[in-house]
């Protein structure tokens, strides 16, 4: 789906900005009234945005960019921990290092946890895109070579 196009001011072309800003509003409100409210719209006119596909299009890539920079922010600020924490296992109170030093070592875990889980995804896709041939090979045993239809 290719992504809106958008105006001079900013906004998606599609949308007015009282649409624009109830974009910001839904997402970030807990309830369709209070979204309007927020917006300075009905709460039946921010309904049928919401029945939409254009505005529900819009929404869906409003969201996507909210998660997006929200994602770049929290991998930014992990230097930043990861600063903090290795300055944690210099205080003076013990606890205080022993805490940094649990969660150094549980994040450090899961890091690489997280790393061969994708490396274990890739072989698996590998293995599964190698099929057995016609020829036979050492011993009888079928000679396996990869599927043209799994790409590298």
């Amino acid at each position: 789906m290719s992504r809106p196009k958008v105006a001079e001011d900013g906004r998606p072309e599609d949308l007015t900005a009282r649409q624009t800003r109830a974009l910001a509003a839904v997402l970030s409100s807990p309830t369709v009234r209070e979204a309007a409210s927020a917006a300075g719209v009905g709460e039946r006119t921010l309904g049928r945005w919401l029945a939409s596909p254009v505005f529900r299009a819009a929404l869906r890539d409003h969201a996507r960019d909210v998660s997006s920079e929200a994602t770049s922010r929290l991998l930014g600020a992990r230097r930043r921990a990861v600063a903090t924490l290795l300055a944690a296992l210099d205080d003076e109170s013990p606890s205080v290092r022993l805490r940094a030093a649990v969660a150094l070592l549980e994040h450090g875990d899961r890091a690489r946890e997280d790393d061969i889980e994708v490396r274990l995804t890739e072989l698996e896709r590998r293995v599964n895109g190698w099929q057995p041939t016609d020829g036979a090979g050492l011993n009888g045993w079928p000679v396996w070579s990869p599927d043209a239809t799994v790409s590298r």
